[in-house]
Protein backbone atom coordinates (compact mmCIF):
# COMPACT_ATOMS: atom_id res chain seq x y z
CA UNK A 1 0.00 0.00 0.00
CA UNK A 2 1.05 3.61 -0.48
CA UNK A 3 -0.16 4.80 2.93
CA UNK A 4 -2.01 3.72 6.07
CA UNK A 5 -4.61 6.08 7.56
CA UNK A 6 -5.53 6.05 11.26
CA UNK A 7 -8.22 8.73 11.81
CA UNK A 8 -8.07 8.84 15.60
CA UNK A 9 -8.78 6.66 18.63
CA UNK A 10 -5.92 4.28 17.98
CA UNK A 11 -6.00 4.05 21.78
CA UNK A 12 -9.25 4.03 23.75
CA UNK A 13 -7.84 6.05 26.63
CA UNK A 14 -5.06 8.52 27.38
CA UNK A 15 -3.16 5.89 29.37
CA UNK A 16 -1.41 3.19 27.34
CA UNK A 17 0.80 0.41 28.68
CA UNK A 18 4.45 0.17 27.72
CA UNK A 19 4.09 -3.26 26.08
CA UNK A 20 1.22 -1.99 23.90
CA UNK A 21 3.27 0.98 22.75
CA UNK A 22 6.34 -1.14 22.13
CA UNK A 23 4.26 -3.55 20.03
CA UNK A 24 2.84 -0.73 17.91
CA UNK A 25 6.18 1.03 17.47
CA UNK A 26 7.73 -2.21 16.24
CA UNK A 27 4.77 -3.07 13.98
CA UNK A 28 4.75 0.37 12.37
CA UNK A 29 8.50 0.28 11.78
CA UNK A 30 8.13 -3.01 9.90
CA UNK A 31 6.27 -1.18 7.14
CA UNK A 32 9.53 0.49 6.13
CA UNK A 33 8.95 3.67 4.14
CA UNK A 34 5.16 3.31 3.91
CA UNK A 35 3.73 6.36 5.71
CA UNK A 36 1.32 5.77 8.59
CA UNK A 37 -0.78 8.91 8.98
CA UNK A 38 -2.40 9.46 12.39
CA UNK A 39 -4.92 12.19 13.25
CA UNK A 40 -5.38 11.86 17.05
CA UNK A 41 -9.02 11.80 18.16
CA UNK A 42 -10.77 12.58 21.42
CA UNK A 43 -9.67 9.32 23.09
CA UNK A 44 -6.03 9.39 21.99
CA UNK A 45 -5.71 13.17 21.94
CA UNK A 46 -2.37 14.90 21.52
CA UNK A 47 -1.16 16.52 24.75
CA UNK A 48 2.01 17.08 26.78
CA UNK A 49 1.60 13.55 28.20
CA UNK A 50 0.57 11.84 24.98
CA UNK A 51 2.45 8.70 23.91
CA UNK A 52 2.57 10.32 20.48
CA UNK A 53 5.16 12.79 21.84
CA UNK A 54 8.79 11.65 21.41
CA UNK A 55 9.73 13.08 24.82
CA UNK A 56 7.09 10.93 26.54
CA UNK A 57 8.34 7.76 24.86
CA UNK A 58 11.92 8.63 25.82
CA UNK A 59 10.91 9.23 29.44
CA UNK A 60 9.22 5.83 29.53
CA UNK A 61 12.28 4.10 28.13
CA UNK A 62 10.62 3.27 24.81
CA UNK A 63 12.00 3.67 21.29
CA UNK A 64 10.81 6.54 19.14
CA UNK A 65 8.19 6.24 16.44
CA UNK A 66 9.87 5.26 13.20
CA UNK A 67 10.33 7.98 10.53
CA UNK A 68 7.41 6.65 8.46
CA UNK A 69 4.90 7.56 11.22
CA UNK A 70 3.28 10.94 10.55
CA UNK A 71 1.31 12.34 13.51
CA UNK A 72 -0.73 15.53 13.27
CA UNK A 73 -0.10 17.49 16.46
CA UNK A 74 -1.92 20.81 16.16
CA UNK A 75 -5.50 21.97 16.62
CA UNK A 76 -5.49 23.55 13.16
CA UNK A 77 -5.47 21.61 9.91
CA UNK A 78 -2.04 20.95 8.49
CA UNK A 79 -0.95 19.66 5.09
CA UNK A 80 1.93 17.19 4.79
CA UNK A 81 3.37 15.86 1.56
CA UNK A 82 3.73 12.14 0.99
CA UNK A 83 7.45 11.47 1.56
CA UNK A 84 7.73 9.32 -1.58
CA UNK A 85 5.14 10.81 -3.92
CA UNK A 86 4.97 14.38 -5.14
CA UNK A 87 1.37 13.90 -6.30
CA UNK A 88 -0.04 13.04 -2.86
CA UNK A 89 -0.69 15.12 0.25
CA UNK A 90 -2.28 14.37 3.62
CA UNK A 91 -4.45 16.84 5.55
CA UNK A 92 -5.39 16.50 9.21
CA UNK A 93 -5.46 17.89 12.73
CA UNK A 94 -5.35 16.59 16.30
CA UNK A 95 -7.77 16.76 19.20
CA UNK A 96 -6.04 18.41 22.14
CA UNK A 97 -8.27 16.99 24.90
CA UNK A 98 -10.87 14.32 25.56
CA UNK A 99 -13.81 16.63 25.14
CA UNK A 100 -16.66 17.31 22.77
CA UNK A 101 -15.60 19.55 19.89
CA UNK A 102 -18.55 21.81 19.11
CA UNK A 103 -16.99 23.62 16.16
CA UNK A 104 -17.96 22.72 12.60
CA UNK A 105 -14.44 22.26 11.34
CA UNK A 106 -15.35 21.61 7.71
CA UNK A 107 -17.71 24.52 7.13
CA UNK A 108 -14.89 26.70 5.78
CA UNK A 109 -12.47 25.89 2.96
CA UNK A 110 -9.26 24.22 4.12
CA UNK A 111 -6.33 25.77 2.26
CA UNK A 112 -4.11 23.08 0.76
CA UNK A 113 -1.29 25.19 -0.74
CA UNK A 114 0.39 22.16 -2.29
CA UNK A 115 -0.60 21.82 -5.92
CA UNK A 116 -0.71 18.04 -5.52
CA UNK A 117 -3.58 16.45 -7.50
CA UNK A 118 -4.36 13.82 -4.84
CA UNK A 119 -5.28 15.15 -1.40
CA UNK A 120 -6.43 12.88 1.42
CA UNK A 121 -8.17 14.11 4.56
CA UNK A 122 -7.62 12.06 7.73
CA UNK A 123 -10.30 13.32 10.08
CA UNK A 124 -11.95 12.50 13.40
CA UNK A 125 -15.53 13.75 13.66
CA UNK A 126 -19.24 12.96 13.50
CA UNK A 127 -21.10 12.83 10.20
CA UNK A 128 -24.63 14.15 10.56
CA UNK A 129 -27.05 11.45 9.48
CA UNK A 130 -24.80 8.59 10.62
CA UNK A 131 -27.13 5.89 11.94
CA UNK A 132 -24.87 3.31 13.58
CA UNK A 133 -25.74 1.92 17.03
CA UNK A 134 -23.23 4.28 18.64
CA UNK A 135 -24.87 7.37 17.12
CA UNK A 136 -26.90 8.10 20.27
CA UNK A 137 -23.96 8.10 22.69
CA UNK A 138 -24.09 11.51 24.45
CA UNK A 139 -20.58 12.67 23.51
CA UNK A 140 -20.74 11.35 19.95
CA UNK A 141 -21.83 14.65 18.39
CA UNK A 142 -18.29 16.00 18.27
CA UNK A 143 -16.64 17.93 15.44
CA UNK A 144 -19.89 17.57 13.45
CA UNK A 145 -20.05 17.93 9.69
CA UNK A 146 -22.51 17.31 6.89
CA UNK A 147 -22.10 15.50 3.60
CA UNK A 148 -22.38 18.87 1.87
CA UNK A 149 -19.58 20.34 3.97
CA UNK A 150 -17.30 17.40 3.26
CA UNK A 151 -18.09 17.51 -0.45
CA UNK A 152 -17.36 21.23 -0.62
CA UNK A 153 -13.75 20.61 0.45
CA UNK A 154 -13.10 18.64 -2.76
CA UNK A 155 -10.66 16.19 -1.21
CA UNK A 156 -9.79 13.13 -3.25
CA UNK A 157 -10.94 10.96 -0.35
CA UNK A 158 -11.54 11.33 3.40
CA UNK A 159 -10.54 8.64 5.89
CA UNK A 160 -12.99 9.21 8.75
CA UNK A 161 -12.88 8.17 12.39
CA UNK A 162 -15.02 8.50 15.54
CA UNK A 163 -18.03 6.41 14.42
CA UNK A 164 -17.69 2.69 15.05
CA UNK A 165 -19.68 1.18 12.17
CA UNK A 166 -18.55 0.91 8.57
CA UNK A 167 -20.18 3.68 6.56
CA UNK A 168 -19.49 5.13 3.14
CA UNK A 169 -20.08 8.78 2.26
CA UNK A 170 -21.19 9.71 -1.25
CA UNK A 171 -21.36 13.10 -2.92
CA UNK A 172 -24.45 14.58 -4.52
CA UNK A 173 -23.17 13.11 -7.79
CA UNK A 174 -22.92 9.58 -6.35
CA UNK A 175 -19.14 9.65 -6.01
CA UNK A 176 -17.45 8.02 -3.02
CA UNK A 177 -15.76 10.81 -1.07
CA UNK A 178 -15.10 9.21 2.31
CA UNK A 179 -15.65 6.27 4.64
CA UNK A 180 -15.68 5.20 8.26
CA UNK A 181 -13.91 1.90 8.78
CA UNK A 182 -15.51 1.50 12.19
CA UNK A 183 -13.78 -0.31 15.03
CA UNK A 184 -11.23 -3.05 14.38
CA UNK A 185 -12.48 -5.08 17.37
CA UNK A 186 -15.90 -5.17 19.00
CA UNK A 187 -15.65 -3.44 22.36
CA UNK A 188 -19.14 -4.22 23.65
CA UNK A 189 -22.41 -5.87 22.66
CA UNK A 190 -23.25 -2.68 20.79
CA UNK A 191 -20.45 -3.58 18.36
CA UNK A 192 -21.50 -6.97 17.08
CA UNK A 193 -20.73 -8.78 13.85
CA UNK A 194 -17.65 -8.27 11.67
CA UNK A 195 -15.21 -5.51 12.60
CA UNK A 196 -13.43 -3.99 9.67
CA UNK A 197 -10.52 -2.12 8.19
CA UNK A 198 -10.71 -0.64 4.70
CA UNK A 199 -8.48 -1.26 1.70
CA UNK A 200 -8.85 1.65 -0.67
CA UNK A 201 -7.93 2.25 -4.28
CA UNK A 202 -7.70 5.47 -6.24
CA UNK A 203 -7.76 5.22 -10.02
CA UNK A 204 -7.01 8.22 -12.20
CA UNK A 205 -8.27 7.60 -15.72
CA UNK A 206 -7.97 9.57 -18.96
CA UNK A 207 -10.34 12.21 -17.61
CA UNK A 208 -7.85 12.88 -14.76
CA UNK A 209 -10.74 12.71 -12.30
CA UNK A 210 -9.84 10.33 -9.42
CA UNK A 211 -12.27 7.51 -8.68
CA UNK A 212 -12.13 5.96 -5.21
CA UNK A 213 -13.27 2.54 -3.98
CA UNK A 214 -12.96 0.86 -0.59
CA UNK A 215 -13.04 -2.84 0.25
CA UNK A 216 -14.01 -3.78 3.82
CA UNK A 217 -11.65 -6.41 5.26
CA UNK A 218 -12.22 -8.34 8.49
CA UNK A 219 -8.94 -8.96 10.33
CA UNK A 220 -10.21 -10.22 13.69
CA UNK A 221 -11.55 -13.79 13.56
CA UNK A 222 -13.61 -13.17 16.71
CA UNK A 223 -17.14 -11.79 16.50
CA UNK A 224 -19.74 -10.88 19.05
CA UNK A 225 -23.39 -11.73 18.48
CA UNK A 226 -26.65 -10.93 20.20
CA UNK A 227 -28.91 -14.00 20.09
CA UNK A 228 -32.53 -14.10 21.17
CA UNK A 229 -34.25 -17.03 22.87
CA UNK A 230 -38.01 -17.61 22.95
CA UNK A 231 -38.96 -18.20 26.58
CA UNK A 232 -42.70 -17.78 26.20
CA UNK A 233 -44.63 -20.38 28.19
CA UNK A 234 -41.94 -20.79 30.82
CA UNK A 235 -42.70 -19.91 34.42
CA UNK A 236 -40.43 -18.68 37.15
CA UNK A 237 -39.98 -22.14 38.73
CA UNK A 238 -38.61 -23.58 35.49
CA UNK A 239 -36.26 -20.68 35.02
Amino acid sequence: VDAVFIPGDLFDADTVTGPTLAYLIDAFSRLGDTPIVIAPGNRDYYSYASPYKPSVLKARGLPAWSPNVIIFDTDEFKTIKHPLREDVCFIGRAFQADEVESRRLLNRPIALRTGAPLNFLVHHGFLEGYAGPDAEIPDKYSAPFSVEELESQAFTYSALGHCHEFAEVYSSQGKLIGSYGGSLVGRSFEEVGPRLALFGRVIVGPSRIPECTVEPIEFDNRRMYVCGADVSGLNQDIL
